[in-house]
């Protein structure tokens, strides 16, 4: 039987560090004390979240999971 090829799918990572914003994040980059996740940002995107109304981390991580403020 032969195998179907099918084109290769976009592949989405999400990571989510609760609290570590990047004014945090960026000097320990430049540090070189985070050398995983300055490779991930440096081949991907970085954003920072919008919170919910009552910015709590339950609220939030509801909110980024389901669409739904």
């Amino acid at each position: 039987m032969a195998q179907t090829h099918r084109p290769k799918q976009p592949r989405v990572l999400v990571i989510g560090l609760d609290g570590a914003t990047f004014r945090l994040i960026h000097p320990m980059i430049a540090a070189g004390q985070l050398p995983n996740l300055a490779s991930l940002m440096a081949d991907g995107v970085a954003g920072e979240l919008r919170s919910t109304i009552q910015p709590s981390s339950e609220q939030a991580w509801s909110a980024f999971l389901t669409g739904q403020n």
